[in-house]
């Protein structure tokens, strides 16, 4: 995903401030190279990410690897991913 793309699902979420605060860490990083957009404004949208609560980009990441796995493999409930902090 391009830094844009990143940025859009984050705004479309309703999380740009989020978005602004790891957008290009993620971006730099390439964690979400692979990654398309429709996933992770699922991954947003499935977790209860509060607007201006600040977060680690180590502890998104790894919601999100968990996410993404048990998307991919489709082997757990969404609702047992449920993230509230």
């Amino acid at each position: 995903m391009t830094k844009e793309q990143i940025l859009s699902a984050f705004d479309a979420c309703g999380l740009g401030k989020l978005g602004e605060e790891l957008g290009y860490k993620l971006w730099v990083n390439g964690a979400l190279k692979e990654c398309d957009e429709e996933t992770l404004e699922l991954f947003l949208e499935s977790y209860d990410f509060k607007e201006g609560q600040a977060m680690l980009l180590h502890h998104f990441l790894f919601h999100f690897r968990m996410f993404k796995r048990v998307h991919d493999h489709n082997n757990l409930p969404l609702s047992y991913l449920s993230f509230r902090r």
